[in-house]
């Protein structure tokens, strides 16, 4: 994390489309954490391919659309300059549909857009359990479904692929 910008960010220099899908390389680029949004930026170069992979197309407003009979989508796995991943289970990165006039058409919560920074918002900040470590500079990231199986939680938060916990 670097703390002379004044905010929780982390850098990634990744992605891949699904648990075990190939690693693409990206420019690397440092993510916000935001607690107030919905949804989450991502470079171009990570929102295309990804929402390409189950019939997703660019909408108005750098968001996407996809076929509702493609869910669930893929996970979409980012990979931090850190060498670890961030597995986001990807019923939490898109929505129902558009209307009831959509032709079948749904949309995601992953938007494309150029920016510095890249806001993570609340569909990856809802399925994890987030530790921001004041003391080391760090934030911390795993799995709710993994939280609640360790304190004996009979109905998890959330459930999906399951990964390790991850420092940044």
């Amino acid at each position: 994390m670097d703390t002379a910008i004044g905010n929780w960010n982390f850098e990634m220099t990744g992605f891949a489309i699904g648990e075990d899908g190939d690693e693409v390389s990206v420019t690397p680029f440092r993510g916000v954490v935001d607690t107030g949004g919905p949804n989450m930026g991502l470079p171009k170069e990570i929102v295309e391919p990804y929402f390409a992979s189950f019939g997703g197309v660019p909408a108005a407003g750098a968001s996407h659309i996809f076929p509702c009979d493609r869910y669930p989508p893929p996970a979409l796995v980012l990979k931090m300059v850190s060498g670890d991943s961030l597995v986001l289970n990807s019923t939490w990165l898109v929505a129902g549909a558009i209307s009831p006039w959509n032709n079948g058409s749904c949309h995601g919560r992953v938007d494309d857009s150029l920016q510095t920074s890249y806001n993570i918002g609340a569909c990856v900040l809802d399925q994890k359990f987030v530790v921001f470590d004041h003391a080391n500079s760090r934030i911390g990231f795993a799995d709710k479904a993994s939280l609640a199986a360790e304190t004996h939680d009979s109905e998890p938060a959330c459930t999906g692929a399951a990964n390790s916990p991850v420092m940044i």
